[in-house]
């Protein structure tokens, strides 16, 4: 069953003291402008964070960080969508990153 499941994922991929984990994330756009005359470009966003040692993982923070400044945006009433949204409105992603950036999370192109 998924407890038992959990419980295996749990032994073999639990970090020992003093290890750390690493993300690398690589985005890679080609925009074909709406003028089809124009030539379409590629652009890429690039990431690496290293979590910290005995203290949280790259994965939790990088998951973890982006859903909590999402909650409190919505309960400090400065993104007012409501329902499943995916987070290609300026309302959401300029808060968020510019949130994730004062916690040195940042894509670079």
């Amino acid at each position: 069953n998924l407890e038992n499941l959990v419980a295996e994922l749990d032994k073999k991929l639990k970090l020992n003291s003093g290890e750390t984990d690493l993300i690398a994330m690589q985005h890679v756009f080609k925009i074909q402008p709406a003028d089809l005359t124009k030539k379409a470009f590629t652009r890429r966003s690039s990431m690496v964070m290293i979590g910290e040692k005995n203290g949280p993982s790259a994965m939790s923070l990088g998951v973890g960080l982006p859903t909590a400044i999402g909650a409190q945006l919505i309960l400090d009433g400065k993104i007012s969508l409501r329902g499943v949204i995916i987070p290609t409105e300026k309302e959401i992603y300029e808060p968020v990153l510019a949130a994730l950036k004062d916690e040195g999370i940042v894509l670079r192109e």
